[in-house]
């Protein structure tokens, strides 16, 4: 999906699930998608009819920053809805123990109980999608570990596959850019506007 497909379908969902539960749980990725799909869905006239007190937007990995917070805060949701995992100056085994308590402690769940998120929102190359599990990843029973590359944290195969609505953003379109050249002085100058010389130009 585009991203403004998927904020209509995210909306969409949303109200759905608020009209038969008191609150909206959505798992969310981050990365470069993320900015392009809230400007989309605060473009939406179903934004402003949403219940935002009632939505609660969980990480599905390390790669909320700070922009992506206040990007959030501003559908508007409460930042009290917002839980992502606690990753600065600790190692990851340690974040995902973290998260998965966290998780564990808002859901209320046992030991052995699995979250069930009403929305998953991720990109197409999301490893955790249930698609292809994370190479030499330390599955938890919530979070998965990658010892290597990123995401070090993500959500477990298992919370994915328990989620109720998935919703896959795909991949942004390259940026397109016109070719041009150099003049002897070393500015950029296209192609197309440049002055050829022909067999009838004077020398």
């Amino acid at each position: 999906m585009t991203p403004l497909d998927a904020a209509r379908a995210l909306a969409e969902a949303a109200m759905a699930c608020l009209a038969l539960r008191p609150v909206c749980r959505v798992a969310l990725c981050g990365g470069p998608q993320l900015a392009a799909l809230i400007d989309a869905l605060r473009a939406l006239p179903a934004c402003r009819r949403l219940d935002w007190p009632n939505v609660y937007v969980f990480a599905t990995d390390e790669s909320w920053d700070a922009v992506a917070m206040h990007q959030l805060a501003a559908l508007p949701l409460p930042r009290a809805n917002l839980v992502r995992p606690r990753v600065a100056g600790i190692g990851r085994l340690e974040a995902a123990r973290d998260y998965e308590q966290a998780l564990r402690a808002h859901f209320s769940l046992s030991t052995s109980g699995m979250p069930a998120f009403d929305i998953l929102v991720h990109e197409r190359s999301d490893a955790p999608a249930g698609t292809a599990p994370l190479a030499a990843a330390e599955i938890g029973r919530l979070v998965a570990v990658n010892p290597r590359g990123l995401p070090g944290i993500t959500l477990s195969p298992s919370v994915v596959a328990a989620c109720r609505v998935r919703i896959e953003l795909g991949p942004l379109p390259p940026v397109q850019t016109l070719p041009s050249t150099t003049t002897s002085i070393g500015s950029p100058t296209p192609a197309t506007l440049r002055p050829a010389r022909t067999a009838f130009s004077p020398r």
